[in-house]
């Protein structure tokens, strides 16, 4: 019975409709695949487990795998290469919990390395992720305060001592508020403003199969990245 169930598992396996490597990602979804990033631990001090605080993975912890920040690297380099001249990246995913949100943050950070004025805007109204994972503290302005002409870009952006990158962050909305700031003439505006201050711009958006905000911020920008969760 052991070996039959073994057996049925694999078959199962083989067969689901998954993304197991980069050339399956290639030929399923019909688009380049820039990066094979790999599982990367998190690391936690005694202090942290106490607390219960989740840390994120970031390229400018020296914890960090080699491995894990020179891909981070390459995906700069590609995301470039195939972006040519454009600045302004939208980072998205399927479903939740795929890593959209740490690929976005440290794509930031490696083109805050490159470029002297890096922007990451937290777009994602729904489940924002981005301050949590940079360990940021609560700023006084928010993504939909800028969008809703409450505040300037240049008023609501916080810096990274470490990486002087720049952060936008967002505040949970509820879906009605969220869709009516993603929809609204302030969002173009606010981008545009961006593309004019910095020299790169990585926003992080909500999953495509759950809310529909990625399709319509995607004709204000220059490239998407679709973060794919291996064998999800």
């Amino acid at each position: 019975s052991a070996a039959a169930i073994f057996v049925l598992m694999v078959v199962q396996s083989y067969f689901k409709d998954v993304v197991r490597s980069k050339e399956e990602a290639e030929q399923k979804l019909n688009c380049w695949c820039l990066a094979e990033i790999r599982h990367e631990k998190k690391h936690y001090t005694f202090k942290d487990l106490l607390q219960k605080k989740k840390r994120g993975i970031l390229i400018t912890n020296p914890e960090t795998g080699f491995r894990y920040v020179s891909t981070m690297s390459k995906l700069r380099r590609r995301v470039e290469q195939h972006m040519q001249k454009g600045k302004v990246l939208m980072v998205t995913s399927v479903l939740e919990n795929e890593g959209k949100s740490t690929v976005a943050a440290n794509l930031a950070l490696a083109m805050a390395k490159k470029y002297s004025k890096v922007l990451l805007v937290d777009l994602d109204l729904h489940k924002p992720a981005c301050r949590k994972i940079l360990d940021q503290a609560e700023p006084e302005f928010w993504t939909h305060d800028v969008i809703s002409g409450k505040v300037s870009l240049a008023e609501a952006v916080k810096t990274d001592k470490l990486s002087r990158m720049d952060v936008l962050m967002a505040k949970h909305c509820v879906p009605q508020e969220a869709d009516g700031f993603i929809h609204s003439s302030g969002l173009p505006a606010m981008l545009d403003e961006a593309r004019k201050l910095y020299d790169f711009v990585v926003i992080d958006l909500p999953p495509m199969a759950i809310v529909p905000d990625p399709e319509a911020v995607m004709e204000y920008v220059d490239g998407s990245l679709l973060v794919i969760r291996q064998n999800r």
